[in-house]
């Protein structure tokens, strides 16, 4: 895969690479293979030999995709307990976790895809829940009940306006 940052345009391109290496080409070649297998011999078999080698390339190159994803969201996930273990919010761990030069040039980790402080608050609801650590958010008051407590702690309606 490519080391050089993406535009979306090439982050897009990749994407529609992955889907047709998977569900055309990767079919295209199990056929040509189980086609090559019918004439026979396989010692000889040019056909055979060829569709095996690009039967070997396609699944390298989703490899590739596949290995990058894989180790991008367990960075995340390893990053995120980490700093959980510490007493860190999802806000605190969305903005201090920083992306290794190698994961973030990839295309798939661009913020098109999806941003870090997302996939933060996805790993800490997994192993909390909606439990943000601040017992004041256990049972939050109704917009309307808040701001009749904020209007009775600002003294009033009729202070406000004055």
């Amino acid at each position: 895969m490519s080391k050089v940052p993406l535009t979306v345009t090439g982050a897009e391109k990749l994407r529609v690479e992955l889907h047709r290496l998977k569900t055309v080409e990767r079919p295209w070649v199990i056929g040509a293979i189980a086609e090559a297998r019918a004439h026979g011999d396989l010692s000889e078999n040019a056909e055979y030999d060829a569709a095996k080698e690009r039967q070997g390339f396609i699944e390298g190159r989703i490899q590739e995709f596949v290995a990058g994803q894989r180790d991008l969201y367990r960075y995340l996930h390893d990053q995120t307990l980490r700093m959980m273990s510490h007493g860190m919010t999802p806000a605190e761990i969305g903005e201090a976790l920083l992306m290794p030069n190698d994961l973030s040039r990839q295309w798939f980790a661009r913020g098109y895809y999806g941003a870090v402080a997302h996939n933060v608050a996805a790993i800490y609801a997994h192993y909390l829940g909606p439990y943000d650590g601040n017992p004041a958010h256990l049972h939050p008051l109704t917009p309307t009940a808040a701001a009749h407590r904020y209007l009775k702690y600002m003294g009033g309606a009729d202070a406000i306006v004055q």
